[in-house]
């Protein structure tokens, strides 16, 4: 199997930019279409790893967590901040990626998306050295639209018991 060049790489990347087929580039490098898929798939792979698939849940965990040491309040509200983020840029990829014949749906994105957007505001404003996380609490179970999860299960895990988001 022999390497691939700096030369054949980029004119693999141009083709494929053009929107050509892996026999027309095969042909055209004087390779196989096995070879083109290989490196194709493998520039997927080393992307994939480069770039996480979500950009706020990877931030989400901490070491503290694996750590089990009670996070500090500054922590938990990061979290809260980054999940309601989560939330919201689901919710905004799910309504600009909406296939037509879905578009009964549409009115119930847009009220999820605005009261997500809400939540993050009234979180936002809910500075940790003003407020407590009773008060998040609240504020995620007044605004936030019930299946949205995550944000509700990082308060569950530092609210009393007494609390029901």
């Amino acid at each position: 199997m022999r390497q691939w060049t700096e030369e054949e790489e980029q004119k693999l990347r141009q083709m494929r930019r053009e929107g050509r087929t892996y026999k027309e580039i095969a042909e055209a490098l004087g390779r196989t279409q096995t070879a083109v898929a290989q490196k194709i798939n493998s520039w997927k792979k080393k992307e994939k790893e480069r770039i996480p698939k979500n950009i706020y849940k990877e931030k989400i965990f901490s070491t503290n967590e694996r750590q089990k040491k009670p996070p500090s309040k500054d922590e938990i509200y990061d979290k809260l901040v980054l999940a309601l983020l989560t939330e919201f840029d689901t919710l905004r990829s799910q309504l600009s990626n909406l296939p037509p014949r879905y578009v009964k749906i549409k009115p119930r994105l847009y009220t999820n998306l605005f009261r997500c957007t809400e939540a993050l505001l009234r979180i936002l404003k809910a500075k940790p050295a003003e407020n407590d996380i009773d008060d998040w609490a609240e504020i995620i179970a007044e605004k936030l639209p019930s299946h949205m999860a995550e944000p509700r299960k990082l308060l569950k895990q530092w609210t009393p018991k007494r609390k029901k988001l």
